[in-house]
């Protein structure tokens, strides 16, 4: 997820991502879009972590750099 518009990107898991985003919204001072969702097993979170480590700015927030918004993108 992300601020509507662009901004930093949240790559994090949630059992229920809809659910998710309505709870974070709550806590937002802005309004948040949910870009896409990927079943997986815990682990992969910590991959795309790993993955996008450079981009990284605090916590599970990240800069929506090229290469993640195209890996973004590509999700179907």
């Amino acid at each position: 997820m992300r601020p509507v518009g662009g901004g930093p990107v949240k790559i994090g898991r949630a059992g229920d991502p809809e659910q998710r985003l309505v709870a974070m919204q709550r806590d937002s001072p802005v309004p948040l879009e949910l870009l896409a969702t990927i079943r997986g097993r815990p682990i992969l979170e910590l991959q795309l972590h790993y993955r996008f480590r450079e981009a990284a700015l605090h916590s599970e927030w990240f800069r929506p750099v090229p290469e993640l918004l195209e890996f973004i993108e590509a999700i179907e």
